[in-house]
């Protein structure tokens, strides 16, 4: 029987199918805030969140926290408001930073959960939680924004299926400068960066629907979009917010109607060197050298 509140969403996930789901959001700045929400709008059963930062004023501008929030964890703020938005949603809440947990224990935690999304600033955090990911055998999505919020990228990683997080991270080692962000001497976290909350929810939006489609019930059509990303091998999908984003006019040239907002899915391969996931996969053609 389908509940009120997910009556909406149901005949596209079903609301019991919903329900049974769990997912682990590593991270409850601008991305996290808002996939939890929409998660949890959805109707998915049960999030285990994690996060070491506590709301600061100037996150009210683009997360999913308000001014009552100011100097709560954010774990416990956003918890409270997940658990307020359907009446569906469970919440476990951990307040810590991936730097300094245990990894063998942190995988342990994160056993029965259906998909991790890696939602953190730190590439090091988001292969941590790539790590767990392959330690249970379940889906990892990664999202994240570059500066000034030019452009996002989102990877699907599928253990047995994708290339894992390491290998992916290679093909981004020609991005521009001017995107890529910088690091705060003295606390070694990334300096935060104008951005408006509406290009950060875009690309966050596009990373839950790609999660819920790891979701979905087999054979469902929201389902098909992760089959074809898995089978295609295009497990990378950068976001253009720009006009002239990256290397983006060297693929669509003077093709006309096309400006921002731009996509493009980048087919990805393993490294040989790779121990986590060694097994070749054929790699027809880069977009990116």
């Amino acid at each position: 029987m389908t509940l009120e509140p997910l009556a909406r969403t149901e005949p596209i996930f079903g609301a019991e199918q919903a329900q049974a789901r769990s997912v682990a959001i590593i991270g409850c700045g601008s991305v996290g805030s808002v996939a939890a929400n929409q998660l949890a709008r959805t109707g998915i059963g049960h999030l285990t969140i994690v996060d070491p930062d506590v709301v600061e004023p100037a996150n009210l501008s683009r997360t999913e926290y308000t001014t009552e929030d100011v100097g709560s964890p954010k774990v416990d703020a956003l918890a409270e408001r997940i658990r307020s938005l359907t009446g569906t949603t469970t919440v476990t809440t951990h307040q810590r930073s991936l730097a300094l947990v245990d990894c063998e224990q942190f995988a342990a935690e994160l056993a029965g959960h259906d998909l991790i999304i890696a939602a953190t600033d730190d590439p090091e955090a988001q292969a941590i939680a790539d790590w767990a990911a392959h330690e249970n055998g379940i889906p990892m999505v990664a999202i994240g924004l570059y500066a000034g919020a030019k452009g996002g990228e989102i990877f699907a990683v599928v253990p047995g299926k994708t290339p894992c997080y390491a290998c992916v991270m290679g093909i981004r080692t020609g991005l521009d400068e001017e995107l890529q962000r910088t690091r705060d001497y003295g606390t070694g976290r990334l300096e935060a960066q104008p951005a408006l909350g509406c290009d950060i929810a875009t690309v966050t939006s596009i990373g839950v629907r790609i999660s819920l489609s790891l979701l979905a019930p087999e054979g469902s059509e929201l389902a098909g979009v992760a089959a074809e990303i898995v089978e295609s091998g295009e497990t990378f999908l950068t976001i253009g917010l720009v006009s002239d984003f990256w290397f983006f006019p060297k693929v669509f040239g003077n093709t006309v109607g096309q400006r921002s907002h731009q996509t493009v899915w980048v087919q990805t391969s393993r490294r040989d060197s790779c121990e986590r996931c060694n097994q070749p996969i054929p790699l027809e053609q880069e977009i990116i050298e």
